[in-house]
């Protein structure tokens, strides 16, 4: 497991290595962000899978975590974000901390039909047509629309690697249990371990490196 100090030091016991310290340390961490057990978890699991292209639901302190992770073997973050001034503060949070591996993407909410339902959700035409090997699903917010976040994964479960995992945080709110349900009905191949964080999350893994 990983964690952070006030000064804006990171740590990772994963593999026996301690990846990258932040420059100007990190933004609170709390109820409006990512809490720092998620930041650990996400750190933990990134420098143990070192997947080579993350696709991230919504931006952040998260994004410039996984950057920084990501520089470490030459992966790229790719983050989808429907909010500008959202967009651009995680693109100069990237520039603070010397993270350049990142990619936001402007993605304003519009209509995609799952399976004969309307979903209001990212735009995806501006997301690479590459393989993902890590999914992070951190929006959009609750306030959007009933299970919000339930797209990503089969918009982009055609666009995975071989061994992909999904990390999902605020796993401990009903929207997001029912999300987790109908993803383990309709995508059998996953494997579903919950961690006790502050907000709940979920780590679904398929493939040999589960």
């Amino acid at each position: 497991m990983s964690s952070v100090d006030g000064e804006g030091a990171f740590a990772s016991a994963a593999d026996g290595v301690c990846p990258f310290r932040l420059r100007d340390g990190l933004p609170p961490l709390g109820e409006f962000t990512i809490g720092a057990d998620f930041a650990d978890l996400l750190v933990s699991e990134a420098t143990s899978r070192r997947p080579r292209a993350v696709l991230e639901a919504g931006s952040g302190i998260s994004t410039v975590l996984l950057g920084h992770c990501m520089q470490l073997w030459a992966g790229h973050v790719y983050a989808l974000e429907h909010l500008p001034q959202y967009a651009q503060l995680t693109r100069e949070w990237a520039v603070r901390h010397g993270v350049q591996n990142i990619t936001v993407i402007d993605a304003p909410l519009q209509t995609h039909v799952i399976g004969g339902e309307q979903w209001d959700w990212y735009d995806i035409s501006n997301v690479p047509a590459i393989a993902y090997d890590f999914l992070v699903v951190d929006g959009p917010p609750r306030k959007t629309g009933a299970l919000a976040r339930y797209p990503m994964l089969p918009l982009f479960a055609k666009q995975l690697g071989p061994s992909p995992c999904l990390l999902l945080d605020d796993a401990d709110r009903a929207d997001e249990e029912a999300i987790v349900r109908r993803w383990q009905a309709e995508f059998p191949q996953f494997r579903t371990q919950r961690h006790q964080t502050q907000k709940g999350a979920v780590l679904m893994t398929a493939g040999s490196a589960s």
